[in-house]
């Protein structure tokens, strides 16, 4: 469950983080942070769908200085790259690329970068190489790393399109859709919209949604307008969460299912 949060609330982290700053190579930075706040020092590698679009995952730690280890993968990224990015900050740092060793990224720059223009899929330039690597309080550093081994289409990652829901689970008023994310294996999916107005009213809302559903609120607390619910209906689990972003409310729904 902890994996599952990390990722999921680090993918959330880039879709607010690519609304906000509309920064690539920030968007990117924001990504890693979120991944190494919420994965453990040694975890994965786990395959995570993203909006349907999937990519690997995995986090160590390791004695070398946060300089050596972006070093090391800025290498790996000049020998074999089209597209590479890199950002500093005060306790770490991100490098990523698209490398070139992709069976689906075959022909010449100037014709992948045509197909991609049409089809929006990184497979036609190549394939996501991602690592971040920041000081830990141990006095190590954490490394996360992300890469893709085929189609990741990205005008997907990031469209404003409906997503399905899991069975049962009501769709919240008055909100945008984001994100729909899963590990593979695991009996959770998270869920994160984009709500209108401030998040406990969003939560309110949805509230009353859920129970139309029949859900039924595990230890009702008094306080309606509290930041954090949870329900259960026919032995599946629903915790729905209301936080500030940084430019609009959200509202983050997990559901998990019995294995």
């Amino acid at each position: 469950m902890a994996s599952f949060l990390g990722v999921a609330g680090a993918a959330a982290v880039l879709l607010f983080a690519h609304a906000a700053y509309g920064e690539l190579a920030e968007s990117a930075l924001e990504f890693g942070r979120g991944l190494a706040e919420g994965l453990p020092s040694a975890a994965g590698p786990h395959r995570v769908s993203l909006n349907g679009q999937r990519l690997f995952v995995a986090a160590h730690t390791t004695s070398r200085s946060v300089t050596q280890v972006l070093e090391e993968a800025g290498h790996a990224c000049r020998s074999a790259s089209f597209i590479a990015l890199r950002r500093r900050s005060a306790t770490g740092g991100m490098v990523a690329c698209v490398t070139s060793q992709s069976s689906g990224a075959a022909g010449r720059w100037g014709d992948r970068i045509r197909r991609f223009g049409e089809t929006r899929d990184l497979a036609d330039l190549g394939l996501l190489q991602y690592t971040y690597a920041r000081e830990s309080s141990e006095g190590r550093v954490h490394v996360v790393r992300a890469w893709t081994s085929g189609p990741f289409r990205l005008d997907r990652l990031f469209d404003s399109q409906p997503k399905s829901l899991p069975p049962g689970v009501p769709a919240v008023p008055d909100t945008q859709q984001l994100l729909r994310a899963e590990i593979d294996r695991a009996p959770h999916v998270l869920l994160v919209f984009a709500a209108a107005g401030a998040p406990a009213a969003a939560l309110a809302r949805y509230d009353s949604a859920v129970r139309a559903a029949g859900w039924h609120e595990l230890v009702p607390a008094r306080n309606p307008l509290r930041a954090a619910r949870a329900y259960v209906r026919d032995g599946a689990e629903l915790v729905v969460l209301g936080a500030q972003g940084r430019q609009q409310g959200m509202l983050v729904v997990i559901f998990s299912r019995r294995s």
